[in-house]
């Protein structure tokens, strides 16, 4: 019997990867946001007076580098950086878990919308921002889809030939992400 573990993705690592590459061929672009970032948004369920973090991660540690009010329902960032770096936003309502999204840090007009869903999260504004929620939104599609391949191997009254289809699924699956991330980093 085949056991769910054995199907898994490891996304921890394929993340790991589009930073580097992204970082790495982004680095070249740096210039085009002129000398200055502006970081804007709003954060879903938030009130005037709140604080919402800036943060930095360093061996699997948030770092706070910096911090802002919200005020008139807005956040605001203000800065520059030599290069993209990745940056982690982060606001928490004192009665659940923080909220978090990921992006990168780099000179020109960044807009967030940060919600309690991260599938509803947005970042865009400048180049590589836009790049990497393209590859967000694709990738959560074809996540969705291998959760619910995921989930039918998981169901023990699902036949030996409908677990060779699933399989088979998978793997046209598993595919097409190659294939998102590969078309994502040459972006």
């Amino acid at each position: 019997i085949l056991t769910l573990h054995q199907y898994s993705f490891n996304y921890g690592n394929m993340r790991k990867l589009i930073y580097l590459l992204a970082a790495a061929s982004l680095t070249m672009a740096s210039c085009a946001g002129g000398d200055k970032y502006v970081v804007t948004g709003k954060i879903e369920g938030a009130y005037d007076g709140d604080k919402v973090y800036m943060m930095n991660r360093v061996n699997r540690e948030f770092i706070n580098t910096d911090s802002t009010v919200v005020k008139n329902g807005e956040l605001r960032f203000e800065g520059s950086e030599a290069a993209p770096v990745s940056r982690y936003l982060a606001w928490k309502d004192g009665e659940n878990d923080p909220i978090y999204v990921d992006f990168f840090l780099e000179n020109g007009k960044i807009e967030i919308n940060l919600t309690e869903d991260p599938s509803t999260t947005t970042v865009k504004g400048t180049p590589t921002n836009d790049a990497f929620q393209s590859f967000k939104n694709e990738m959560a599609a074809v996540q969705q889809e291998m959760q619910a391949i995921y989930t039918t191997l998981s169901d023990p009254s699902v036949s030996q030939e409908q677990r060779d289809a699933k399989m088979s699924e998978m793997e046209s699956t598993e595919k097409e992400m190659i294939n998102i991330i590969k078309n994502n980093i040459s972006k």
